[in-house]
């Protein structure tokens, strides 16, 4: 080993000493060097073998082969000593009876965990341990292999000896497309999917000799999200919990086949668990593939009894996959006295308002209701109405703590306030939620029903447009001249804006209000725009001289013997034939009026 003097029984002081001078010299980047210094060494099993190690800073050994939680059994033993020498710290690794499981990469590092750890500043050994029977440095029980999904798996079907062939095979077929190979290192499976899950054989060949390992490889499937738990009770008073009670919580949730999982409960007080008040069970699984689902489920149970104000609090169940994420649900207990009263709503989400497009699928809100004692719920749509059950249009699905209203295949007409009333005799308590439905316009004259309207020459009306439609339309009115109705001029002109005003009676709906003078008859047009859409609607305009389109005028009081004059008026509008007087006695009697001496009809 050379002549240099060992300083291995260093006292206390010594040490603390030389450490405190270490740390005074702040290396950055210190010198390391192993002895033999070679890449690589081979001994015969049951050999003895030491490696020495130098640096200007505390140095290490790391040799760690196999996952430190897999139990290896070998007859070798390995013992490590310190000591300094002319300024150079000195790491002794004695090797002792080597086993062909000593097969490995031995590195030495700087002791500080305060400097990182690169090819710069520590130093490798790689040494083979050469074995007659054993070709391969695999433990007896290395059998299984976990990785998840797209993260490169390590199959250590390392040789004992440099000149030993070794090859990988999976359902009877040699392994060689994503895969690299290091004799150091093993096969390194690039990126493997689901699909590569399976038994894989290693076999070691030398000469006449050969070994043949197998090799089970389990690719748990990648998780882009973690489902959240569910959190119930069997009992019926779970969420109005009274002082003395007891409460049995359930935990569970759904995974997909493959997927490995643990639940596991917090409490806010480790005491209570402790001592027994509060109680977690087992894990219990359930795997759906049995009875063709293709679902595993799992559930975890907490209870306590006699409840009391003292475990008031959050009780999380967590849920954590093969890749360590985790997701979780919280159950929020709180104990009352008997006489408390009390009623809450709240929308989850805080999402009062939703705007959607006309022909959206669904929309859904979810009201929280926190109440004692149980109140009955009644949603009302925006006119006031109780809301009907539909399946097909609208549904309420009430249960011990929510309220959910879903209004399906949206329309403009669906658009408005939707109110929930909570009443439990103790409290009465009401939420809004808004429902905005984005359309074109829809637009009504109110005047254009199939019945003709007549207005007098001269007069003031005013003339109203209802629209409908989100965002809110930009309004317009027009009007075209019919001199010689039904013929009419070809264009509309366009009515002035200080004619017509709006009133917005809601988000979705308007009315304009003309205000005209009739002077000739033609075609009112009043036209709504917004973002989606243009929509008009047009309505005759009829002007006359005769009132409401048909009048008969004559004194009101006639004496006997007095000769009087009585006009008929009609409409050219809404009559084309000539005028025939008919008198009625009073025996409801009806003859034809014509010209005699005592009548005289002109026209």
């Amino acid at each position: 080993m050379g002549g240099a003097t060992f300083m291995i029984n260093m006292t206390h002081m010594q040490a603390r000493i030389e450490l405190e001078g270490y740390w005074a010299k702040s290396i950055t980047n210190p010198y390391i060097q192993i002895w033999p210094d070679v890449p690589e060494l081979t001994l015969t099993s049951g050999a003895d073998l030491t490696l020495k190690c130098t640096g200007d800073v505390p140095v290490k050994w790391k040799q760690d082969q196999y996952d430190p939680s897999l139990q290896i059994e070998k007859n070798s033993s390995i013992n490590i000593s310190q000591g300094l020498v002319n300024d150079s710290y000195i790491s002794l690794l004695s090797l002792s009876r080597a086993s062909y499981l000593d097969t490995g990469y031995y590195f030495c590092q700087p002791l500080s965990e305060d400097l990182v750890v690169d090819e710069q500043n520590s130093a490798k050994i790689y040494i083979f341990i050469q074995h007659d029977s054993h070709l391969l440095a695999i433990p007896e029980n290395l059998v299984l292999l976990s990785q998840d999904e797209f993260g490169n798996v390590i199959l250590p079907c390392r040789p004992t000896s440099p000149d030993i062939n070794v090859t990988l095979t999976k359902d009877e077929e040699e392994i060689t497309e994503n895969l690299d190979y290091d004799p150091k290192i093993g096969y390194t499976l690039r990126s493997p999917s689901v699909q590569d899950s399976g038994v894989y054989y290693c076999e070691a060949k030398r000469n006449n000799s050969n070994e043949l390992r197998e090799l089970t490889v389990f690719i748990n499937p990648k998780v882009h999200k973690v489902v959240m738990p569910y959190i119930n009770s069997s009992d019926a008073y779970t969420d109005h919990l009274i002082i003395g009670q007891n409460l049995t919580l359930n935990c569970s949730v759904s995974m997909d086949l493959g997927i490995s999982f643990t639940l596991h409960w917090n409490v806010p007080n480790e005491k209570k668990l402790q001592a027994g008040h509060v109680l977690i069970g087992k894990e219990n699984f359930y795997n759906g593939l049995r009875h063709g689902v293709g679902k595993s489920v799992g559930s975890r149970l907490l209870s306590i009894q006699n409840v009391t104000s003292e475990d008031e609090g959050d009780y999380v169940c967590e849920v954590m996959v093969h890749s360590g994420h985790k997701n979780h649900a919280t159950y929020k207990l709180k104990a009352f006295t008997p006489d408390m009263t009390y009623l809450s709503l709240s929308v989850q989400g805080d999402v009062y308002e939703i705007t959607r497009k006309a022909g959206t699928r669904q929309v859904q809100w979810i009201v929280q209701v926190s109440a004692y004692p149980k109140p009955s719920l009644l949603w009302r749509d925006p006119n006031g109405k109780e809301l009907g059950m539909n399946p097909e249009k609208i549904s309420v699905e009430n249960d011990k703590s929510t309220s959910k209203l879903v209004i399906k295949d949206l329309q403009l007409y669906d658009s408005g306030a939707y109110e929930l009333v909570a009443d439990n005799d103790a409290h009465v308590k009401r939420i809004t939620v808004t429902l905005l439905v984005e359309d074109r316009p829809l637009v009504q004259i109110t005047n254009s029903s199939n019945s003709k309207v007549f207005y007098e020459v001269g007069k003031m009306y005013s003339v109203e447009c209802y629209i409908g439609g989100y965002p809110l339309p930009e309004v317009e009115w027009a009007f075209k001249k019919c001199p010689n109705y039904p013929e009419c001029e070809e264009s509309f002109t366009q009515i002035s804006r200080s004619m017509y005003k709006e009133t917005v009676f809601k988000e979705t709906f308007l009315i304009s209000l003309l205000n005209i003078t009739a002077i000739e008859t033609g075609i009112l047009f009043c036209n709504a725009t917004n973002e989606f859409g243009i929509s008009n609607h047009e309505s005759t305009f009829f002007v006359t001289d005769v009132s409401n389109g048909l009048s008969i005028k004559g004194p009101p009081i006639v004496v006997e013997g007095d000769d009087i004059t009585v006009e008929c008026g009609a409409s050219k509008y809404n009559y084309n034939q000539d005028i025939k007087w008919i008198y009625r006695d009073l025996n409801n009697i009806e003859k034809p009026v014509n010209n005699d001496k005592s009548e005289c009809i002109t026209n």
